[in-house]
């Protein structure tokens, strides 16, 4: 994996994780006990928005990663892909 993708991977991991969280506390209503919260709303509520974060993640990027990865050269994306291109070639 290329370390632009993995600074990818990692941010939106980041994004998705704190959206699910954002969206379960948003969801408890207050003044209400925790036994009489319909769970299965708020997770299916936080899987659809955390999928719909993913999505745009995946389509639009991360301006985050973008200011991160400018400093990445693109060289070393093209040293990652010969060396497992090497790797591959050994293993035969």
């Amino acid at each position: 994996m290329n370390e632009k993708l993995k600074i990818w991977a990692r941010a939106t991991a980041v994004r998705c994780l704190r959206t699910f969280c954002t969206t379960v506390i948003g969801l408890f209503p207050a003044g209400t006990l925790i036994t009489q919260v319909d769970w299965r709303f708020v997770l299916v509520s936080a899987v659809s928005s955390t999928f719909l974060i993913f999505l745009m993640c995946v389509v639009s990027g991360l301006p985050e990663v973008d200011l991160m990865t400018e400093d990445v050269p693109d060289e070393i994306e093209a040293e990652e892909e010969d060396e497992n291109i090497e790797q591959s070639d050994s293993a035969d």
